[in-house]
């Protein structure tokens, strides 16, 4: 047998926050909790995604090795154990690339499908002030870690400089345990232009800058008596927050991955497993966008007497929600289920799956979980761009494996074949971020920047998640430098019983102190 050890999860996700008041990792494999992680860097129950000042606090990325045997002779692996600071030295290294402003300006296209998506240009997104060469429009920073517990002193965190400024884009830490923990940075956005340029559009704002990053994951593994091994890399995202962390995307990430792997489904389709999970996910969007399409697919859906039962008297009903669902889907701007999902639900209409879940499955292996579990917390569309990643990832050669990323050369929506690099992926997003975000309502897609505050008691749509920010309307540059300011202090959507409500919003956004 040969050992294997890869790093979990192949991507994840870290999301900004100014607060200082520590950091929480979100729920690691699905229907996880979150949870926090203390100054001994232990886990600990989670105190909030806010800080008592009601601003966002820091979402961790953590990451963990796991060994595999492989046979040689028949190829796969077999998960063995998670590398700990118990078995192994563990020396992790990561490098974090702020590279939009270097980067192409974007544009948004019309693929095969008739929908829009945003893709680079052949032009540069920014020129370099006087004195200044491109190369100063990005930053990388070089991050390495080792130990139980270790980390940057506060005060002491590395920074990167875009056109000659300081700026945090991110830090590594360790647990107790020796796994890996990467921070983002604090949602820093500014332009260097002097008196600072407006932002007047979502995409492209030239001179604007943000803290937003990718790049590359490694450990070296060092037994006790053996020479060091490499594991095999992951890649780490940095991100706006989650401000609907407990409503899970319709389309995640984790469905765009297994698209682009082309995973077959499986031999039998179960309601619980396969069915019921686009269902429940699509239920809750009413909860966080205002269009009634979402409100009636889920009357409907919830009204149903035995949506597990494959009975061909249930068809008619079955065909109605799955209809309803479609319609909601199609008036989100740019949206569209992965052909992987529209079969699922085909097969839930046509009766052609099993009521019980299939006991035969193979249950995840605590890598895949992770995998899993990282990815399906994140948008998978409309990418336009996105927010934690783009349409980049639905090209199948950016993969190594099912949510993993090569660290080769991939073929891009154009047939142009890339490197992979630190700083690729973030690079085609919205610059700044918050300018985006500010304009991603009522038609994009509300599972992590919510349109409406839950709904009221009668099922009526709360009040904008965004009041207070917005002057005039999303698209003027007041209304994105509101957000570039305050985003921190918006509240949250989380689950309340039966149904999502806001909380932990600052008082301040209403009163003005």
């Amino acid at each position: 047998m040969e050992k294997i050890y890869k790093i979990h999860p192949g991507m994840g996700f870290a999301r900004v926050g100014p607060s200082t008041h520590g950091y929480f990792l979100a729920g690691e494999t699905p229907g996880a909790a979150p949870t926090d992680i203390d100054a001994a860097g232990n886990e600990v129950a989670f105190s909030g995604y806010k800080d008592g000042a009601k601003i966002m606090r820091r979402q961790g990325a953590r990451f963990r090795i796991c060994e595999y045997d492989r046979d040689e002779a028949s190829g796969p692996l077999a998960f063995v154990r998670e590398v700990t600071l118990a078995d192994a030295e563990v020396k992790w290294s990561v490098t974090l690339s702020a590279a939009k402003a270097e980067g192409k300006l974007m544009q948004a296209v019309i693929g095969a499908d008739g929908k829009r998506t945003i893709v680079p240009s052949g032009e540069n997104r920014n020129e370099p002030p006087t004195g200044f060469t491109r190369a100063d429009l990005k930053t990388t920073v070089n991050l390495t870690v080792a130990g139980p517990n270790a980390g940057p002193a506060p005060g002491t965190e590395p920074l990167g400089r875009i056109v000659g400024r300081d700026i945090f884009i991110g830090e590594a830490r360790t647990d107790s345990a020796g796994r890996l923990v990467v921070l983002a940075g604090r949602g820093r956005s500014a332009s260097w232009a002097n008196p600072a340029k407006p932002m007047p559009e979502y995409l492209n704002n030239p001179s604007w800058y943000d803290d937003i990053a990718d790049g590359p994951v490694d450990a070296a593994i060092t037994f006790p008596g053996q020479a060091p091994v490499s594991a095999v890399g992951a890649w780490v995202f940095t991100a706006p927050p989650d401000f609907a962390p407990d409503i899970y995307p319709v389309t995640s990430l984790f469905d765009i991955a297994e698209q682009a792997a082309n995973v077959p489904l499986p031999g039998a389709l179960t309601y619980p497993q396969d069915v019921e999970p686009i269902l429940e996910r699509a239920a809750n969007i009413c909860f966080v966008n205002a269009k009634p399409n979402w409100q009636r697919f889920r009357n409907k859906f919830k009204a149903l007497p035995n949506p597990a039962s494959n009975a061909a008297s249930g068809q008619g009903d079955r065909r109605d929600v799955r209809d309803l669902l479609l319609v909601a889907a199609s008036q989100m701007s740019d949206y569209r289920l992965t052909d992987r999902q529209s079969r699922i639900l085909d097969a839930w209409v046509n009766g052609t799956f099993q009521e019980q879940a299939d006991a035969a499955r193979p249950n995840l292996s605590p890598g895949a979980a992770l995998d899993r579990g990282s990815l399906e917390h994140c948008i998978g569309g409309g990418f336009f761009p996105g927010i934690e990643a783009g349409a980049v990832l639905r090209q199948p050669s950016i993969y190594a494996e099912l949510g993993r990323l090569t660290r080769g050369n991939f073929t891009d929506y154009d047939g142009t074949v890339l490197p992979m690099a630190p700083g690729l992926v973030s690079s085609r997003m919205a610059c700044p971020w918050q300018a985006d975000f500010t304009e991603c309502a009522a038609n994009w897609w509300p599972a992590q920047r919510p349109d409406i505050a839950g709904r009221l008691a009668d099922g009526s749509a709360g009040p904008a998640w965004a009041r207070g920010l917005i002057v005039v309307n999303e698209e003027n540059p007041q209304s994105h430098q509101n957000m570039v300011d305050h985003f921190a202090q918006l509240g949250v959507i989380v689950k309340t019983g039966a149904g999502f409500a806001e909380a932990d919003r600052d008082p301040a956004l209403d009163t003005g102190v």
